[in-house]
């Protein structure tokens, strides 16, 4: 099992910067999510997810710092929690903060919403856009 790293791209479709880190367990998603097919994006997430589970059982920790993402980021994400979520019944443990603009009351409210549909333990982050 390796480290994960895609690279932020920008342009018709925004993809974020992904770091999964599997020494450490800290896993961070930060930029715009704005694409086509978001599943096919995500899946390299999806298969690192699943063999960390396998493999690893420690604490991830998930920091997501997202100023914009689409609806169909918006239910990728949602699947990932729920994954998350499943890996602790399996006995594993994950801190997951998110990050949100204080600026952008939609990226909080996306929090907000994932908290009480996954009933996980999210920290809700406010920062400053640059």
């Amino acid at each position: 099992m390796d480290n994960l790293h895609i690279e932020e791209s920008k342009g018709v479709f925004s993809n974020p910067e992904i770091t999964l880190n599997k020494s450490t367990g800290e896993c961070n998603i930060e930029g715009e999510s704005y694409l086509e097919d978001a599943y096919e994006f995500y899946q390299p997430v999806f298969d690192w997810v699943a063999a960390y589970a396998q493999q690893m059982q420690q604490t991830l920790t998930w920091n997501f710092r997202l100023s914009y993402f689409n609806s169909s980021s918006e239910k990728v994400i949602a699947d990932l929690l729920m994954m998350l979520k499943e890996y602790i019944t399996q006995g594993g443990s994950v801190k997951i903060n998110w990050y949100y603009p204080s600026e952008i009351d939609d990226i909080l409210s996306q929090g907000k919403y994932y908290k009480i549909l996954t009933e996980l333990p999210i920290e809700l982050i406010a920062y400053k856009l640059a």
